[in-house]
């Protein structure tokens, strides 16, 4: 599959050197995991994510926007209420963090679990997918 990927003509750039020059940058891809999560408010955001600060989790949110990853939805006026959801272009990367986290759990497994010992995703979460 990879080759036939890289066979395409018209591919101006990597394809995976894109995305993950977007969900690698730092905090991206822990702020789209609270949202998967159903996390939708900027405060809620900054207190999931450890050590991130207001000025970089607006930073994030407004690039994920112009990607448009996210988008942000004013709820009430009075107090002002904002949400940030995931777009239908968000939300088409949960396979792709699904599949990091299937990786690291089972390729990577003293940085991700207390005991080091490997995991396979669809023996831990049923059929392989993260419940919701």
């Amino acid at each position: 599959m990879m080759a036939r990927i890289y066979r395409i003509a018209e591919l101006r750039a990597c394809p995976i050197e894109t995305t993950f020059r977007i969900v690698g940058k730092r905090w991206t891809v822990l702020i789209l995991r609270e949202m998967f999560f159903g996390v939708t408010q900027f405060n809620r955001l900054q207190e999931n994510v450890k050590g991130i600060t207001p000025k970089i989790l607006s930073r994030r949110l407004k690039e994920l926007q112009r990607l448009r990853i996210v988008e942000r939805r004013i709820v009430s006026q009075a107090p002002i209420r904002i949400e940030y959801r995931l777009t239908d272009i968000g939300r088409r990367l949960d396979s792709v963090l699904v599949s990091a986290a299937a990786f690291s759990m089972a390729c990577l497994p003293r940085a991700v679990f207390k005991d080091g010992r490997s995991r396979e995703l669809a023996g831990l979460v049923g059929g392989g997918r993260v419940p919701r």
